[in-house]
């Protein structure tokens, strides 16, 4: 959608691995697997990834221990696109368990789960505010509205912004007053930045294509992925108004570049990323046996 290359048939695997910012790889995370969601815990000590089931194709949400390399599975339903609580605590999850998408949190560690939203039209957890409060999330329908759901007193989300262009990924600054998010307002998946929460002076920060927006901790840099899987930065200088420099290219991934996933993350500092790296596809094949008959006669 949006002229963003699409690459049909097949299931990927992925092999995460870590990079600095002049594209050297620094080591391999796990073995490859069908991992389609990834996300760094806030001490960035833990990764958790949606990980696919090849037979039923549904997901569960695994967490990486980043020092010891230990994976352990935390759902056991048809969950995923989880965010982390500020604390590092909890997960906020979407699940298909009823049959539509409804959020869940999880504090780590336990077994108990608590109902966050359930509505007809299903949300999706985009971030986890940084004062605890409240969940940015994504309506995928109709247009792809991105809300915000109070964790405190009534859970009514209160839409941000809704229009006729799909949008999505929606990332808060890290000092609250901006937003960056993925729309195809212009015929094709661009990155552009907008006051929070009231999506004012908005301005396109991406020339060429851009999905996946993701801050610096500093707030002074926002990366984004090109169409062509090329990791970009944009120099930032925010306050009440907000410059932006020109995208720079910092390396070529083997990110198979899906404007609606989280296909990789960044360290506070803006010096190391975690890639999921497409390692191979598994197509369907056929064998076609030509001149069949003749093989008869032998």
């Amino acid at each position: 959608m949006g002229g963003w290359p699409i690459v049909s048939g097949g299931s990927a695997r992925v092999q995460l691995a870590w990079y600095n910012r002049n594209g050297k790889k620094l080591k391999s995370i796990g073995e490859p697997e069908l991992y389609e969601h990834i996300v760094l815990s806030p001490d960035e000590k833990r990764l958790a990834a949606d990980r696919i089931e090849p037979l039923t194709r549904t997901s569960s949400i695994w967490i990486f221990e980043l020092s010891s390399g230990i994976v352990s599975r935390v759902t056991f339903s048809n969950d995923g696109a989880a965010v982390w609580s500020p604390d590092g605590r909890e997960l906020a999850f979407r699940t298909f368990r009823t049959g539509k998408p409804v959020l869940y949190r999880k504090v780590l560690g336990g077994s108990d789960e608590t109902l966050l939203f359930e509505s007809d039209e299903g949300q999706y957890p985009a971030e986890w505010a940084a004062d605890g409060k409240s969940i940015l999330m994504i309506n995928p329908r109709g247009g792809k509205a991105f809300s915000q759901l109070s964790l405190t007193g009534p859970r009514r989300p209160v839409t941000l912004l809704k229009s006729d262009f799909d949008k999505d990924q929606p990332s808060v600054s890290p000092d609250g007053r901006w937003i960056a998010y993925g729309s195809v307002e212009s015929g094709r998946w661009e990155i552009y930045v907008a006051t929070f929460p009231g999506f004012s002076q908005k301005r396109r920060v991406s020339n060429a294509g851009g999905a996946q927006p993701q801050w610096r901790k500093d707030g002074k840099e926002l990366f984004y992925l090109s169409p062509d899987d090329t990791l970009m930065a944009v120099d930032i200088k925010a306050g009440s108004m907000i410059e932006t420099g020109g995208p720079q290219e910092l390396f070529q991934t083997r990110i198979q570049t899906d404007p609606g996933a989280h296909q990789y993350c960044v360290t506070h500092d803006g010096q190391r990323f975690l890639l999921a790296e497409r390692v191979d596809r598994t197509v369907d094949a056929i064998t076609v046996v030509v001149n069949w008959a003749a093989g008869l006669k032998r």
